[in-house]
């Protein structure tokens, strides 16, 4: 008996968005993203709603260097997780302003729970579930496709100028699309109709700029570090939330530092001062595109802080690798991976670095650096007018390699010294009296600076007859050292409370800011 036919397929309303019409689509286990027409959609697994996420952008190219820095992002990272409300899938920003260092009593919980509730950013209509019902559909362009002042891209200032960008939404476009197991990466080109003005007077007219933009959107790891309580007198980079005791006692601002988890992998050595490799290094990819001369200064001058972290207990705390030519889910756009990055640019010089940390816990997840092609020109400027009296060799138009070698190391140890959490110090070159920096062995054993997180280029104080003096710095300082100490000495979690952990820190900088070379002199 022939069989009747089938009835065919139900075309669902998943099926109708995407037919007959051109769709690239990445495809993974977070978010699978489909772009349309120069329209952007999101296929969201219902089973990552509630999940936390972490929105940030950076400026990738630029038509105008002169007023957009390229890895410059000028907007603070948003915290937020997916949820869905009637027909709509909204974006819900976490009340994270508490901080509760004791879980809070089911009638202190319930007063909480009514006065910081979690708000709705954003919404988004449904427009389809795809066919197995595990994931929603919706459009975000809106946010992630055309220029808005909900994630401003431009600058507001260029030095002593102010600058009025305008968006041209119809001159904006979505480049390019990758998803990854935890991340996203969206790049769009956006114009603008830039102006600046002066003391609010224009400058010239209107002139059109084009800057590629990458947003990238992670998902936040649930198993969460402990944070480390600040001390004022460390000079860390850190968060404030609002510490919520119990019923009945003040509230207070809490202060926590940002730090990379490190974690020895033999906790029984490091507890016996014995060196241990941490379970998961700060690893940096170093981009194939660098001069090859220029690499091995770089790999220097990241590395430089291993000595830091070897005298608290870690071996090869950070590594170097080049770009894996051969590893498979490798990109560098994938924040994932912590990059040193080449770029090529005929204004900014002086390298700089874009770090993203969880804002519940302070935990650094991606720290990436910037190194332009022209910071040969600013080191030699340095050089010169800082050291070309005591330094014939300086005075041409242009450093010996091995002199930029030098320069460019120190440049890069600065910078990953923010990469890791520490913030500049620039008074701590006043603890050094000026006769000093003019002594050879003084220099040769104490460097220019008790740390180089003092802008310090070079020993602009030596005078000709300071034989043997030293002229660049080329080591960490002891506050440095310090600092690294403060902000990872390692305590076991399980054996060592948040409490006591505070307390033995502040005992140990009690002892150590009695020296004024140890103190943290903030700037403005």
């Amino acid at each position: 008996k022939p069989k009747a036919p089938s009835k065919p397929k139900k075309e669902t309303k998943y099926d109708k968005l995407f037919k007959d019409k051109k769709t690239e689509t990445a495809r993974s286990s977070f978010i699978t993203l489909h772009k349309v027409d120069n329209k952007l959609y999101f296929e969201l697994p219902r089973k990552l709603l509630n999940r936390q996420m972490l929105l940030g952008g950076t400026i990738a190219s630029t038509t105008d260097p002169s007023n957009v820095t390229v890895g410059a992002r000028n907007f603070n990272p948003i915290l937020f997780y997916f949820d869905i409300q009637d027909s709509a899938v909204v974006m819900k920003t976490p009340n994270n302003v508490l901080f509760q260092e004791k879980a809070a009593s089911s009638t202190l919980g319930e007063a909480l729970a009514l006065n910081y509730r979690d708000a709705i950013w954003l919404g988004f209509n449904i427009l389809a579930y795809n066919n197995d019902s595990t994931a929603v559909v919706f459009e975000v362009t809106s946010l992630l496709g055309k220029p808005t002042n909900l994630l401003p891209v431009m600058p507001t200032h260029s030095g002593n100028y102010t600058l009025k960008a305008t968006p041209k939404p119809e001159l904006s476009f979505i480049r390019g699309i990758k998803s990854f197991d935890t991340n996203l990466t969206v790049y769009d080109d956006f114009t603008y109709a830039v102006s600046t003005l002066l003391m609010s007077m224009p400058i010239g007219g209107e002139r059109p700029t084009t800057v590629g933009v990458n947003y990238s959107m992670t998902l936040l790891p649930q198993n969460m570090m402990r944070s480390r309580i600040m001390d004022s007198r460390v000079g860390v980079d850190f968060s404030v939330r609002l510490g919520i005791p119990q019923e009945g006692t003040k509230s207070r601002q809490i202060y926590y530092s940002h730090r990379w988890n490190l974690i020895p992998k033999d906790k029984k050595a490091y507890a016996k001062g014995r060196l241990s490799e941490p379970v998961a290094p700060i690893r940096f990819y170093l981009d194939d595109a660098f001069p090859e001369t220029w690499k091995q200064p770089i790999r220097k001058g990241i590395l430089r802080w291993n000595k830091a972290f070897e005298r608290i207990g870690f071996r090869h705390a950070l590594e170097v690798v080049d770009f894996p030519q051969k590893q498979a889910g490798f990109d560098p756009d994938n924040i994932r991976y912590s990059c040193i990055r080449y770029i090529p640019n005929g204004s900014s010089a002086e390298p700089m670095s874009d770090v993203r940390f969880n804002p519940n816990t302070g935990e650094i997840m991606n720290a990436s650096m910037f190194i332009y092609s022209n910071v040969e020109t600013l080191l030699h400027r340095w050089r010169f007018v800082e050291t070309a009296a005591v330094d014939p060799s300086v005075r041409s138009n242009r450093l010996s390699a091995e002199k930029f070698a030098e320069g460019l190391s120190m440049l890069v140890t600065r910078e990953a010294g923010r990469m890791l959490g520490l913030l500049e110090n620039p008074g701590a070159s006043s603890t050094y009296p000026t006769d000093s920096l003019r002594n050879a062995r003084f220099t040769s054993t104490m460097g220019l600076a008790p740390s180089v997180m003092d802008d310090v280029h070079y020993n602009y104080v030596a005078q000709p007859s300071d034989r043997g003096v030293a002229l660049a710095p080329t080591a960490l300082g002891m506050y440095d050292h310090f600092t690294i100490d403060w902000n990872y000495r390692y305590f076991d979690p399980d054996r060592v409370s948040i409490d006591e952990e505070k307390k033995t820190l502040e005992a140990f900088v009690d002892g150590k800011v009695k020296n004024p070379r140890l103190r943290f002199y903030a700037g403005r």
